[in-house]
């Protein structure tokens, strides 16, 4: 499913990720009804490009069970977001809290992924 190893349809892979990144995002913002500008749809273009490049680049260069763990995060990150926007979880600070429930969840599946890249680096070294 996904390309291969140092193909150019990775690049194909980060317009889509990074467009369905941004659709979430913006969808959060009309959920919210917070007043979009100009520079509110750069940032969050720049924050879903950013998202995307790292597994992109991971995932170009053979390490697709990063991409897989990194982009699950990010849409249970995204998901998430939904989640709190919807119950009201936070109210008056919906906002604030589902960017930083998002961002500080980006992290943790860039340490999964590396975590599981090391693990099958070694099963496969110890298994020749």
């Amino acid at each position: 499913m996904l390309p291969e190893k140092k193909s150019k349809k990775w690049l194909n892979v980060l317009l889509i990720y990074t467009g369905i990144v941004f659709v979430g995002l913006m969808i959060t913002r009309f959920l919210l009804g917070t007043a979009l500008d100009a520079r509110l749809i750069l940032n969050f273009f720049l924050l879903s490009l950013g998202s995307a490049v790292l597994p992109v680049v991971a995932g170009y260069f053979g390490k697709s069970l990063f991409f897989k763990i990194y982009a699950s995060t990010n849409f249970i990150a995204l998901a998430y977001m939904f989640v709190l926007i919807v119950n009201n979880r936070a109210p008056g600070w919906e906002d604030l809290i589902s960017i930083v429930v998002y961002v500080y969840l980006l992290p943790v599946g860039a340490i999964l992924g590396v975590i599981a890249e090391v693990v099958q680096y070694f099963r496969k070294r110890k298994s020749k």
